[in-house]
């Protein structure tokens, strides 16, 4: 990695590669090799440039997803563009991550917007996944003094088997 492509163009980005584009490339798309290739280019680049994975069975991608977040850091966000609800669960189940955005683009939705129902914030918790306290965004509510009382409850406790029991 080098300082040059930060912040320049995917035409500037490609010359710099040795590659020929048009002048108005606006992405520029490497095919992944998860086996074969450097993490480096796995990790944030602040250009205009991005690795995609081709897979045979959705677990596979998951895999490619769950080993990435391993490598830049647990806890924030994933994306799935999908209508089958049982994938969608899927992902939220499998990745380590404290938001899964549905259908939007997660740069725009993920620290919350009007089209999805996470409360809007510029900071955001990765839970104990990444290493905080905080799996949600950050509101002022979790910059409050907040005193809870406690009394004893009256009436019928629960049983054990029914605090327990799954669904």
């Amino acid at each position: 990695m080098r300082p040059e492509p930060i912040g320049a163009s995917a035409a500037s980005i490609a010359g710099i590669a040795g590659i020929s584009v048009p002048a108005d490339t606006r992405l520029l798309l490497l095919k992944g090799d998860f086996e074969h290739q450097d993490t480096v280019l796995r990790k944030e680049k602040l250009s205009p440039v991005a690795l995609v994975y081709a897979y045979e069975r959705f677990e596979d991608a998951l895999a490619v997803a769950h080993a990435n977040l391993s490598l830049i850091g647990k806890g924030h966000s994933a994306v799935i563009h999908s209508t089958d609800a049982q994938r969608i669960e899927q992902v939220g189940a499998t990745l380590p991550v404290s938001r899964v955005i549905v259908n939007q683009a997660c740069n725009f939705t993920t620290g919350g917007a009007f089209s999805i129902a996470f409360t809007p914030t510029t900071t955001l918790g990765c839970g104990f996944w990444g290493n905080t306290l905080l799996g949600e965004n950050l509101t002022y509510k979790h910059l409050m003094n907040v005193t809870r009382i406690g009394y004893p409850l009256e009436g019928r406790r629960p049983t054990s088997e029914e605090i327990w029991a799954l669904e």
